[in-house]
């Protein structure tokens, strides 16, 4: 995006500033914010805090934040935030953010940076893995507790996943220099097992589940295309949802799957609580 420009934030001023963002964008009340005080502090230690801002204006329209961390026995930075202004969501400016993470983690020694991401919301899983090539193993239920003050997320908990984003991956640099992204649209005749779907075509619609098994190599585990939408339209579904999908992903990280992609198939619904020309699938495969 032209006029943008990537760079570290220094000033207590600009700290101010990410608050404002983090209650613009999640909602979120004093008590659930990630105080400014503690972005000094994270870059002095050897973290990173990163700033996108309007060249003329020069206004503070997103930012990201990662802490010193040791990940599996692995010195890390732990991402605990990207956050980018509504006005400019989707339009590349996230993804320059984490390109500059990288080549200053690079920079610095730091081969692997992790974050957590609701792995419900389509969008950011999309972003995670297919955009940057990370890899998931491993789950954790209410990582941020029982509930928080953002409309997001604050009626189901904060289950999340952990992201894994090895810098060196052939994967990941070759997304970096350019690699084709998009989700990967296929016939529904060549997914991999299907281990949780929506059966819509019952006279009893109903979420379908069923364990992994170890003689699997590959599956796949749908999810909400809109799952903030369903959120609001079908609150019990999605609580369902949350829960079928928390057993399986847990017994699949046991017996050491990871989710390392997203894809889509063309849907047929055209009415009901996930009217949606195309269904999402997460793909799990053997480490």
């Amino acid at each position: 995006m032209c006029g943008i420009e990537i760079r570290s934030i220094e000033s207590f001023e600009d700290y101010e500033r990410c608050a404002d963002l983090q209650k613009l964008i999640w909602k979120f009340e004093d008590r659930d914010l990630l105080p400014p005080r503690l972005y000094k502090l994270y870059s002095f230690l050897g973290g990173n805090v990163l700033g996108a801002f309007t060249g003329k204006e020069n206004r503070l329209i997103g930012f990201t934040l990662a802490q010193p961390s040791f990940h599996a026995g692995i010195p890390s930075w732990h991402s605990n935030l990207l956050a980018v202004h509504p006005d400019f969501q989707n339009g590349g400016v996230g993804w320059r953010m984490k390109q500059a993470q990288r080549q200053d983690a690079l920079k610095t020694g730091i081969r692997r940076i992790t974050w957590t991401f609701d792995p419900l919301q389509a969008r950011n899983a999309y972003f995670n893995l297919n955009r940057l090539g990370a890899c998931v193993r491993s789950y954790i239920r209410n990582a941020y507790g029982p509930g928080s003050s953002s409309a997001v997320h604050g009626r189901l908990g904060t289950d999340r996943v952990l992201a894994e984003w090895d810098l060196d991956h052939p994967g990941v640099v070759a997304r970096m220099e350019g690699a084709p992204d998009s989700v990967r649209a296929l016939p529904a005749a060549e997914l991999p097992p299907v281990l949780l779907q929506w059966r819509a075509h019952r006279k009893s619609p109903c979420l379908d589940a069923r364990l992994p098994d170890r003689a699997l190599h590959r599956f796949c585990l749908e999810i909400p295309g809109d799952f903030s939408g369903l959120l609001q339209s079908n609150i019990h579904l999605a609580r369902e949802w949350r829960r079928k999908f928390r057993v399986l992903l847990m017994s699949a990280f046991s017996m050491g799957f990871e989710m390392n992609r997203v894809v889509r198939i063309p849907g047929e619904e055209t009415s009901g609580p996930l009217s949606n020309s195309w269904r999402t699938f997460f793909i799990l495969e053997s480490c």
